[in-house]
């Protein structure tokens, strides 16, 4: 079936990452120590972190432009070159060469992950922003989607004050501003007034220093992480149980999850973020771009890896889970 949602231009702005996948087999035990030898049979990388939020965009027909940092080194270079040919605009990712790029280089075999080796350096120097400014002050830009990896980026711009000062110059005139943040307390503030900041359950703990492990305590935290964010609404993503959503009206929502083969969930926040801004930007009610995004992470999490997913996927997944779940998305049909 076809959705029927009108594109937009979207800005991600966030910790620009790389996975890559180190895969083989294991047939014997090192005599060097205890460990698995791995015997390499495929390499392969994937725009991950911020870059994932913007193939997730693209795949879904929007237009896209992308502002983060990365190093000055072949695995930059490589990202660059990955997200121009899938349509990206790039004029706003930084080279800073006091860093590396980020990378979370993953070993193992297809069925299980032996070793993860991450490269990073949080650390941010090159703090002009003035191409970024110019974009957002120049461009009709309908979505901003925030990526915050705590990586160093979201530092950086939080004392760049003209920068931010033309997204808060956005918020306030109705444009869609959507969030994925680690911050924790205080911290939460500078997404003031944003449309949506969502964390999963992990992330809200920690960020209000409160255990959920009932309902009660899951509208408590989200009360309190909204109280932090001064934002418009906070949706906290519960894995297997669904999402959950409380707006600063005081609406809750509760939309359970659908069937799904879990493969593997690395990125599926991304797919979430993506496919919930798009919904938002169609007018969609919030019960509905919770059940899309819920059906577009199922995609995803079905598949090995870092992954984004393409419109005419989600078309596909939601007609199959009309077909199987036809009460699921019934109340996901109206704007």
């Amino acid at each position: 079936m076809r959705l029927g949602l009108t594109k937009a231009l979207g800005v991600v702005i966030g910790d620009l990452m790389i996975d890559e996948y180190v895969v083989g087999e294991v047939k014997r035990i090192s005599p060097e120590a205890p460990i698995p030898v791995l015997e390499n049979s495929s390499t392969h990388r994937e725009a991950g972190g911020s870059a994932n939020v913007a193939m997730n965009l693209r795949g879904l027909g929007c237009q896209c432009a992308v502002f983060g940092v990365v190093g000055d080194d072949e695995p930059g270079q490589w990202l660059k070159e990955y997200l121009s040919s899938n349509g990206i605009d790039i004029r706003g990712i930084i080279v800073d060469k006091a860093r590396p790029t980020t990378r979370k280089i993953r070993y193992g075999t297809t069925r299980q992950v032996i070793l993860r080796v991450d490269y990073e350096d949080r650390a941010v120097t090159t703090a002009n922003f003035e191409t970024w400014k110019h974009f957002l002050d120049s461009h009709d830009v309908q979505m901003v989607l925030v990526s915050d990896y705590n990586k160093g980026i979201l530092r950086s711009i939080e004392v760049e004050n003209s920068l931010w000062n033309s997204l808060r110059q956005l918020t306030a005139s109705g444009t869609l501003t959507v969030a994925d943040t680690k911050r924790k307390g205080l911290a939460l503030g500078i997404f003031e007034d944003f449309t949506l900041v969502k964390p999963n359950l992990s992330e809200l703990e920690l960020a209000v220093d409160i255990k959920v492990d009932n309902e009660a305590a899951l509208d408590r935290a989200a009360a309190a992480y909204l109280a932090a964010t001064r934002a418009q609404g906070v949706l906290v993503t519960l894995g297997d149980e669904g999402m959950y959503y409380r707006s600063s009206q005081g609406m809750h929502l509760r939309v359970p999850t659908v069937s799904a083969d879990v493969y593997d969930v690395t990125g599926a926040g991304d797919t979430v973020l993506a496919v919930l801004a798009l919904a938002l930007h169609n007018r969609l009610t919030m019960d509905a771009a919770m059940r899309l995004a819920n059906i577009a992470a199922s995609v995803v999490i079905s598949r090995r890896g870092t992954t984004h997913i393409s419109s005419a996927e989600l078309e596909r997944r939601v007609e199959d889970v009309r077909l199987a779940e036809p009460s699921y998305f019934v109340q996901a049909s109206g704007h």
